[in-house]
C-alpha cells in the first residue's frame, strides 16, 4: 500500500479514538436490543433476530461468539465495533489510493486513512454494539475487491468479491443497493466471466428474502417514515459532517460543505482527465490531448474501452466505478421510499460513507495537482496543494472536535439510561415501579437487571417504591437539556423522596411506608406525549 507508515499511524490513531471512550456512554435502546438478543443460546438468538430486529443476522452471529468470550458489557460488547471500524481505514486508504492512481496514489491513500479514522459517524458507530461498522468495513472492502477484479480477473478475485459482497448483504439490508451496482459493473466489464460470481451474490441476497420481508411486515422501522423524506435527506449532509449532535453544528456544516466541494473539484479534473485520454498522434502540437496511462495495469482509451482475449472489456476508471456504485447505492433507496418502501435513514446508507470518504480523498489528492497542458495532471503547485491539504484539514480537524466534544460532553452523546436508573436504585432494595416512556423500555429494563418484567395496565401490583425514570432524547437541531417532569404529581399513599437529576436525565422517586397496591395504567407522571412503560423490579 503507498504510504504505509502514514496509514499505520492513522490506524492507530483510530483505534485509540475508539477504544479509549468505549464505556463512557450508556447503551441506547438500540444497543440494550442487541444485548438482549445476545443473551440467549445460538438458536435462541436467531428466533430473536427474526422477531425482534429488522437487520440481518451477520453482526449478532459475530458478536455472540464474541461474547461467549468477553461477555455482554459496555467495553467487550462495542469492541467488535471498534475493531471493525478500526479495519476499515487501511481498507478505505488503499480505495482511495486506487480511485486517485499513480502519481498521487500515496497522498490520497493517506488522505483516506485520516478521514476514514476521525469521521464523526465512523468513530460514532465504532463505539455502538450494532451492525454498522462491520457494514462500512465489508462495504469498502467489496468495492475494493471490484475494482481489483476488474482490473485483473482471476478466480481467486472473483471469489473473493462475491464472498465480500454477500457478507455485506448478510450484515445490513441497505448493502443490497451498493452491490446491485457492483454487479452491474462486474457483468458489464467482465461478461460472461462474472455470471459464476454474480450468480453467488444474488443467490446470497435472495436466501435473505423471506427475512427482509418478515422484518418489513412486523413495522419495526416505521418510525423512519414518520419524519418527512425532505427533512431526512437534507439531514444526511450534517450529520455526516459533524454527527447527530456537536458544537458549532452550522459554522462547522458550513466548513465541511467547502472543504467537500473543493475536493469534488478535483475528483471532476480526475474523471474528466480520465475521459480524455486518447493516443496523441506522431506530430501532435503542444496543448492537444495526450495519452496518460491508466491507474492500474490496464490501458484507457477515452470513452471506447478496449477489448480483452476473453471477450470483457478493459475496466473504466476506478473513480467512475466508485463514484457510479455510490450513487446507484444512494439512488435506489430513495426510488424505494418514492413507491412505499421508505426506510431511507443516515445510518442505514452507512456503506456508503467509506466509499464517499474515499472519493473525496482522492478529489483532494487530484485536486494538490495543476495542469499544464489539457488533458494531463502535472506535478503540484503550492496553490493547489494547499487547496487540497486545507480540505482535507478542515474535515478531519472538525471529526477530532467532534470526537472529543461526544467524549466529554453528555449533551452530544447516547441516551445516558445508565446514569438515570443507578440513580434510581440508589435506595435500599425495596420492591418497585420503575416508570419510563417507549424508548427506555429495553435500556432500563438492562440496567435494572434480570428478573424485571413489564406490568401491563390494568394488572394491579403491591409495591413500597415507584421511580420515575426520564431522558431526553435527541432532536436535530436542539440541543438537549434535563427532561422536565410535571411537578405536584405524587401517587396516592407515596411521597417524593428524590429528585436526581443529570444534563440530560431526571429521576424522581416515591415512596410508601408500606406496600400499596398500585394499577399502572392510573400512574400520570410522565409529561403528556409520552405513554408510560412500567417495569416491575423483584425485591
Amino acid at each position: 500500500m503507498p504510504a504505509r507508515r502514514p496509514v499505520l499511524a492513522l490506524t492507530a490513531l483510530a483505534l485509540v479514538l475508539r477504544v479509549a471512550t468505549i464505556d463512557v456512554q450508556s447503551y441506547w435502546s438500540d444497543e440494550a436490543a442487541t444485548v438482549l438478543v445476545l443473551r440467549h443460546s445460538f438458536s435462541g438468538m436467531l428466533h430473536a433476530v427474526w422477531n425482534g430486529e429488522s437487520t440481518p443476522p451477520l453482526f449478532y452471529v459475530v458478536d455472540w461468539l464474541w461474547s461467549r468470550l468477553a461477555g455482554t458489557g459496555g467495553i467487550a460488547l462495542r469492541l467488535p465495533s471498534a475493531i471493525f471500524g478500526t479495519a476499515a481505514v487501511p481498507v478505505v486508504a488503499a480505495l482511495a489510493a486506487r480511485v486517485a492512481g499513480p502519481p498521487r496514489a500515496g497522498r490520497a491513500a493517506v488522505f483516506g486513512a485520516a478521514l476514514a479514522a476521525v469521521s464523526p459517524l465512523t468513530v460514532w458507530y465504532g463505539q455502538e454494539a450494532r451492525a454498522y461498522a462491520l457494514l462500512m468495513l465489508l462495504a469498502a472492502g467489496s468495492t475494493l475487491a471490484l475494482l481489483r477484479m476488474l482490473d485483473a480477473p482471476s478466480r481467486g478475485r472473483l471469489a473473493a468479491w462475491a464472498a465480500l459482497a454477500v457478507a455485506a448483504c448478510w450484515a445490513h439490508h441497505f448493502a443490497l443497493f451498493l452491490v446491485v451496482g457492483q454487479g452491474l459493473w462486474a457483468l458489464w466489464v467482465l461478461r460472461g466471466r462474472a455470471l459464476p460470481a454474480v450468480g453467488v451474490v444474488a443467490a446470497g441476497a435472495a436466501a435473505l428474502a423471506p427475512l427482509l420481508l418478515h422484518q418489513r411486515d412486523a413495522g419495526r422501522a416505521t418510525f423512519i417514515a414518520d419524519v418527512p423524506l425532505s427533512t431526512r435527506l437534507f439531514q444526511i449532509p450534517k450529520q455526516v459532517l459533524v454527527g447527530y449532535d456537536a458544537p458549532a453544528e452550522l459554522p462547522l456544516t458550513l466548513l465541511g460543505v467547502s472543504a467537500v466541494l473543493v475536493a469534488l473539484a478535483g475528483l471532476v479534473e480526475l474523471v474528466t482527465v480520465a475521459r480524455r485520454r486518447v493516443e496523441a498522434p506522431a506530430g501532435s502540437r503542444p496543448g492537444e490531448a495526450v495519452h496518460f496511462p491508466r491507474p492500474g495495469s490496464g490501458e484507457m482509451d477515452g470513452l471506447q474501452w478496449s477489448g480483452r482475449d476473453d471477450g470483457s472489456v478493459s475496466p473504466p476508471e476506478p473513480a467512475v466505478v466508485v463514484l457510479s456504485v455510490t450513487a446507484v447505492g444512494f439512488a435506489l433507496p430513495c426510488l424505494a421510499a418514492l413507491v412505499g418502501q421508505d426506510f431511507l435513514l443516515t445510518r442505514n446508507l452507512l456503506g456508503l460513507l467509506p466509499l464517499a470518504l474515499a472519493l473525496v480523498a482522492a478529489g483532494a489528492a487530484a485536486g494538490a495537482a495543476g495542469r499544464d497542458r489539457p488533458g494531463r495532471l502535472s506535478p503540484p503547485g503550492r496553490s493547489h496543494l494547499t487547496a487540497g491539504l486545507a480540505a482535507i484539514g478542515v474535515l478531519t480537524a472538525t471529526g477530532v472536535t467532534c470526537a472529543v466534544a461526544v467524549a466529554v460532553h453528555p449533551g452530544y452523546q447516547r441516551d445516558d439510561f445508565r446514569a438515570a436508573v443507578h440513580a434510581a436504585l440508589a435506595g435500599p432494595p425495596l420492591p418497585r415501579l420503575v416508570v419510563t416512556d417507549a424508548a427506555g423500555r429495553l435500556p432500563a429494563s438492562l440496567y435494572l437487571g434480570r428478573g424485571t418484567t413489564v406490568v401491563v395496565p390494568g394488572q394491579t401490583t403491591s409495591v413500597r417504591e415507584i421511580d420515575v425514570v426520564r431522558v431526553a432524547g435527541a432532536e436535530p437541531g436542539r440541543a438537549r437539556s434535563t427532561p422536565a417532569l410535571p411537578d405536584g404529581v405524587v401517587p396516592a399513599g407515596f411521597v417524593l423522596v428524590a429528585d436526581h437529576h443529570g444534563e440530560t436525565w431526571r429521576t424522581r422517586r416515591f415512596v410508601a411506608p408500606i406496600d400499596v397496591a398500585v394499577d399502572p395504567g392510573a400512574l400520570g407522571i410522565l409529561d403528556p406525549g409520552h405513554a408510560p412503560i412500567v417495569l416491575a423490579r423483584p425485591r
